[in-house]
């Protein structure tokens, strides 16, 4: 990932295929002190992450969406970008979670409807946690 300045806001590429909940969800994050990208899909996403040179901090995104879905994008993600944190979201948080350990993956469900406080917070766990893995990465 990209250096950048201490003093700016972190990152998070949020990627839901529904306006509304992308804009509360834009909404949310702005207020909560984070600088946004959206994305309407996974394919999407991949393309923004590719052409910012992965200057995101985190990558909130809906488990069902069209084209590519949450999970074939964390996939990805990790994959391409290890150190780079995922959530997911769902309204149907119990099934995400129940496939993804289908899958054997780990990562955090928020689910939808969220409050904006319960978003912060794991938005902000996330953030602290994926730090803990770079500079675990760094040190080694």
């Amino acid at each position: 990932m990209t250096a950048r300045p201490i003093s700016a806001k972190p990152r998070v590429l949020v990627v839901e295929d529904e306006p509304s909940v992308r804009r509360i969800t834009r909404y949310i994050l702005e207020h909560g002190g984070y600088d946004v990208v959206e994305a309407t899909d996974g394919a999407e996403a991949i393309d923004l992450l590719n052409a910012l040179n992965a200057d995101i901090e985190l990558v909130l995104a809906d488990v069902h969406m069209p084209r590519v879905d949450g999970v074939t994008l964390m996939s990805h993600v990790t994959a391409e970008w290890p150190d780079l944190p995922v959530l997911l979201m769902s309204a149907r948080a119990d099934d995400a979670r129940y496939a993804l350990q289908l899958l054997e993956l780990d990562v955090q469900v928020v689910e939808k409807p969220f409050r904006l406080a319960s978003l912060l917070e794991l938005v902000g766990s996330a953030l602290v946690a994926g730090r803990g893995d770079s500079e675990r990465s760094a040190a080694a």
